[in-house]
């Protein structure tokens, strides 16, 4: 009778909701200085591909293990994306006011961006949360996943936006939800929608191991060796 209740539907939901508030909360915490937000959210993809895996592991060691072994890679990969996130919000902020066609021509265009960078932002960080690669073959292979499993990435950007979107028509109500839940959990989505297209890239003998940590090789002959 223990083990049944254990084994409860009800008590898997709720287990599985504490380890997103769990990973949610690690993840904003990780990602407070801001160049640590690549490392963070790959740490927070390694778990949740677990997860959906159904290895279902730890939250706390993992998570602080793949954050440091995925540390250098994934700042390198996050702080052009910065960069680009930066120049996106800058052009929003001065040419928002401009008037007429112009303006609605350029505020459509960085709509578009925005909605690219997003995609974009997706895939690196779960591809180098699953897959040993250069940075190059990294973006490369994000954005050929983006066009190529297209409905995929729409699904993934509309899952991923919909917590702003909630926070931009309901306000600062919405914001202790958002803290606790509003990451991991459109992550976990997006991890459910992603991880059985990774699949298809994957050895069949190839086990979850959890990445260590990677060095940079200039070798990009075969990319799908062991890899995306």
């Amino acid at each position: 009778m223990r083990k049944n209740i254990l084994e409860s539907p009800v008590l898997r939901f709720f287990a599985e909701v504490a380890d997103l508030m769990v990973l949610n909360v690690l993840t904003i915490l990780c990602s407070l200085p801001i160049f640590t937000i690549g490392a963070a959210t790959s740490a927070l993809h390694t778990i949740l591909i677990r997860k959906v895996r159904k290895e279902d592991p730890t939250i706390f060691k993992p998570y602080f293990r793949a954050f440091r072994n995925n540390f250098k890679q994934a700042t390198l990969l996050w702080l052009p994306m910065l960069f680009v996130l930066a120049a996106i919000t800058l052009d929003y902020i001065f040419l928002k006011d401009l008037g007429g066609i112009a303006g609605a021509l350029i505020t459509t265009l960085l709509a578009i961006a925005a909605v690219l960078w997003q995609a974009m932002f997706i895939y690196v960080f779960s591809l180098q949360a699953r897959f040993e690669n250069t940075n190059r073959q990294i973006f490369k292979n994000a954005r050929l996943m983006a066009i190529g499993a297209f409905p995929r990435t729409v699904a993934m950007v509309a899952i991923s936006l919909i917590p702003l979107a909630i926070l931009y028509f309901i306000g600062d109500s919405f914001l202790p939800f958002l803290l606790m839940l509003g990451v991991s959990v459109p992550a976990f989505l997006c991890a459910k929608i992603y991880v059985p297209f990774f699949q298809r890239f994957e050895p069949e003998t190839e086990d979850a191991a959890e990445p260590e940590e990677r060095e940079e090789t200039e070798d990009d002959s075969n990319p799908f060796s062991n890899q995306l």
